[in-house]
């Protein structure tokens, strides 16, 4: 029955997504509207430091089709209950010209029948955002976590960089047991020419460090640097164009250590952002470019040479009603996801509603889709994946909250993408959590 619902659930959300255009990774305006629970009090404030602990009691059935691989007891393959504890700490300071934000989180679980509490991840991010002069701004961000949901980044994420941005914890998509690190570095700094023109530098780097190196599996590190040209057309139209480098490789599979896969492209975008009222915007942009991949050669790789692909995305984001949004993305590209043996071409979409149906109850409703193929195996090696969840929460006062949450996570890797040992080349995952969350303002100044 649960898997029936998953994939009704599933399927309404890839309705809905497809019924509108895609979330930009620009910033809607904050809304004015806040509810009972949580941060949205003491805006003014210079210096917050909060912390928040989500306390469940949850199941989850997992449904192993053709896998010929059995779950570790006690693994996060298992089905049953369980009590999950999700612990977050957040800092900010917010100055004239300059922002600092710091996060933190983690997850433990006790599985029913096992003795001790397991350390699913941990995450934690710092960041910076400042005003060097009038027209220079300057963004920096590093991120770390301990073994994150390696394959939730084949989900592209619907918000925009922000100081203190942090690796999800996505404890829920997590099905490998093995320990590794995961570390990110991402800057930019952007410079206006003139009141229509400015240019863009961006750089990012990722390392993933596997505590327990074995032939198959190992360390694996990415990094990529992208420069932009944008003119503002019209009052709220701006155009994009750019040029990026990548070079990464992946950390499962021998020949990929040795010989990494190199990137250069083209992009070409516009961003549109419109006023519905003093308080709402919808956003939307569109990019377009081409991806030339230098793959390296080898007996085991059945592509060679240079690979030629097309490339692109679309944004879109609107607000509705008092605290109403709708967000989504939509990518093609060129992906380093540590968990896969090769590189992978990828379409991705991610959609997410939320608002307040009044000052206590909270909705938010989310799905993203992934399907994509190797980049140096040829078109057999294929995969699809897809997720849906539904939060609901009650704010039972300011400082606590009840909570529902239900997670549907599918995906299937037999088309001949490796996936390390023991982890199952396709899973079906329905989870049902419920509990509390107390958030604790700790300091406001």
């Amino acid at each position: 029955m649960l898997r029936i619902l998953g994939r009704t659930f599933v399927m309404w959300v890839g309705v809905l997504s497809a019924a509108a255009p895609a979330f930009g990774q620009a910033k809607l305006s904050d809304r004015p509207y806040r509810g009972v629970f949580g941060g949205g009090h003491d805006l003014a404030a210079r210096h917050t430091l909060d912390f928040s602990m989500q306390f469940d009691e949850a199941y989850d059935d997992n449904v192993f089709a053709d896998s010929g691989v059995q779950p570790t007891p006690g693994s996060q393959q298992d089905s049953g209950y369980y009590t999950n504890l999700v612990a977050n700490g957040s800092y900010a300071w917010k100055g004239t010209r300059a922002q600092i934000a710091a996060n933190a989180a983690s997850t433990l679980r006790h599985y029913e029948g096992i003795q001790g509490i397991r350390v699913i991840g941990t995450t934690a991010g710092l960041g910076l955002s400042a005003l060097m002069t009038s027209r220079t701004r300057l963004f920096v961000n590093q991120s770390a976590a301990y073994s994150p949901s390696y394959l939730f980044g084949l989900f592209p994420t619907v918000e925009p960089p922000a100081p203190g941005d942090q690796p999800p914890a996505s404890a829920d998509y997590r099905t490998d047991v093995s320990e590794s690190y995961s570390y990110g570095t991402s800057l930019s700094l952007t410079h206006g020419l003139s009141v229509r023109n400015s240019v863009s530098a961006y750089l990012d780097y990722t390392y993933t460090d596997v505590v327990r190196e074995t032939l198959s599996r190992h360390d694996a590190s990415a990094y990529g640097v992208r420069g932009e040209f944008s003119r503002n057309l019209m009052r709220r139209t701006a155009m994009r164009l750019g040029y990026r480098y990548r070079r990464g490789d992946v950390g499962y599979g021998v020949s990929q250590t040795t010989r990494p896969t190199v990137e250069n492209g083209l992009d070409f975008g516009l961003d549109y952002t419109k006023v519905l009222s003093a308080s709402r915007q919808a956003l939307f942009g569109f990019s377009l470019g081409t991806s030339a991949v230098d793959l390296p050669e080898g007996s085991d790789l059945l592509v060679h040479g240079r690979l030629y692909r097309a490339v692109g995305g679309a944004t879109f984001g609107y607000q509705f009603g008092r605290s109403w949004q709708a967000r989504m993305v939509y990518r093609r590209g060129l992906d380093y996801v540590a968990e896969l043996s090769q590189p992978v071409f990828s379409d991705s979409v991610s959609a997410a509603v939320d608002g307040f149906l009044t000052d206590r109850w909270t909705v938010t409703v989310s799905g993203g889709y992934s399907s994509g193929e190797s980049a140096v195996l040829s078109n057999s090696s294929t995969f699809d994946t897809y997720t849906g969840t539904v939060k609901i929460r009650y704010a039972v006062s300011r400082m606590w909250a009840a909570n529902v949450d239900y997670v549907y996570y599918y995906y299937d890797f037999r088309g001949g993408l490796r996936l390390p040992p023991g982890v199952p080349p396709t899973l079906e995952r329905n989870g049902l959590r419920a509990g509390l969350t107390m958030w604790m303002p700790a300091f406001r100044k």
